[in-house]
């Protein structure tokens, strides 16, 4: 997914920010490109399951921040079980970016 000014990208950059994973004063250019190491839920020494945990926490703070705060809803037979669980499996994985992020969230919510 390209990394754009646009209102999914944006949502996820204020999202991050609003939840403490990233500084807000990072460049939104830039943020896609960050990995999912470097967001704060993301512990290298802790354990999968403490990973999997704080990712699963961090997920369902953007779903309902999405669904409340901005003009979004789910896509056609998406719910927030299933676009919760499509954000932590972005989300475990290290080396995946905030782009990749956006991209899966592009699949289960209409912005």
């Amino acid at each position: 997914m390209i990394w754009t000014p646009n209102l999914l990208c944006e949502s996820v950059f204020a999202c991050l920010a609003d939840a403490g994973q990233l500084d807000p004063n990072f460049s939104f250019l830039s943020a896609g490109d960050l990995i999912m190491s470097q967001l704060q839920f993301f512990n290298k020494a802790a354990t999968p399951d403490i990973i999997l945990t704080n990712a699963t926490m961090l997920a369902e703070k953007l779903d309902n921040e999405f669904i409340n705060c901005y003009p979004v809803a789910y896509q056609n037979g998406q719910n927030s079980s299933t676009s919760c669980n499509a954000m932590v499996q972005v989300l475990i994985n290290e080396k995946n970016t905030v782009a990749d992020l956006a991209q899966s969230i592009a699949q289960y919510y209409t912005f």
